[in-house]
């Protein structure tokens, strides 16, 4: 990747908002590791007794989403505030496992605390990091499919609401002018420029879910309605659902009209 220099990773931002550690701890979970089926398998079975379910379809879906928000959500943030670039050696990233409550929220330990600096070469920086980042992602959404039978795009979208929630919520941290529109830059070009070749699929899924938010009458309000359930409620033993489930049956309208919408634009997508 294009750079001029180093750069250090705000590591203390990132631990007490995202769950990033630096300390590592016996018992944790190299991701390079998870790219291999019979280990990923083992951790599976590992974690289930966690969830509330012996089903390994619930727990990958439930496991794709943490490691979704961990290795993306960090990343994303630090290109976008710091244009650093983290390092992407999966080698040197572990999952660590840690509950919180009844709740499974494993951290993520990250051994570099440099990254790249991109703020001085952007245009040859940026499409890049994106590309590598997203690349990896998508071998380990194979191998989760793989060992828990749970379709792609389900696991692709249980990624995606976070990257959502990164430029539409997070963005919202910051007031200055300049990083707010290096949020929406970026963004632009997660959706409208990354190839579906990056993700190994025929879309873009970044550009696939991203369905805007619908206004639910019985609730009076507006929220972004999955078009397919991470099955959080077999998870808990509360059976808990998701706010943008689309089981749920005050989303039930919404997630009718955002199907038909994905369905006229399919035909964009190559076969």
């Amino acid at each position: 990747m294009p750079h001029n220099k180093f750069k250090p990773i705000d590591l203390a931002f990132l631990r007490d908002h995202f769950r990033v550690v630096t300390e590592p701890v016996d018992g944790q979970h190299v991701v390079n590791d998870l790219l291999d089926e019979a280990y990923l398998s083992d951790v599976i079975a590992e974690i289930k007794p966690s969830f509330a379910t012996d089903r390994d379809f619930v727990v990958g879906s439930q496991l794709m989403k943490r490691l979704g928000y961990l290795l993306i959500v960090p990343a994303l943030y630090s290109f976008s505030t710091e244009r650093v670039a983290m390092p992407l050696d999966w080698s040197r990233v572990a999952l660590v496992s840690k509950m919180n409550g009844e709740l499974w929220l494993p951290e993520l330990y990250v051994a570099d605390d440099v990254g790249y600096d991109c703020a001085e070469d952007l245009a040859a920086s940026r499409e890049p990091f994106f590309d590598q980042l997203f690349r990896q992602l998508a071998s380990l959404v194979q191998a989760v499919s793989n060992v828990s039978n749970v379709p792609r795009p389900i696991l692709w979208e249980n990624v995606m609401v976070y990257v959502y929630w990164m430029y539409e919520t997070v963005v919202n941290w910051h007031h200055d002018e300049a990083t707010v529109n290096q949020f929406h830059d970026d963004f632009n070009v997660l959706i409208h420029q990354l190839s579906p070749d990056v993700f190994g699929e025929r879309f873009n899924p970044i550009k696939r879910f991203y369905n805007g938010y619908h206004y639910i009458e019985p609730e009076q309000t507006f929220r972004r309605v999955r078009t397919t359930c991470c099955f959080n409620y077999e998870a808990s033993s509360e059976g808990k659902y998701c706010k943008g489930c689309p089981k749920l049956e005050v989303n039930k309208e919404a997630c009718r009209a955002t199907r038909e919408t994905m369905r006229q634009q399919s035909n964009s997508y190559s076969t």
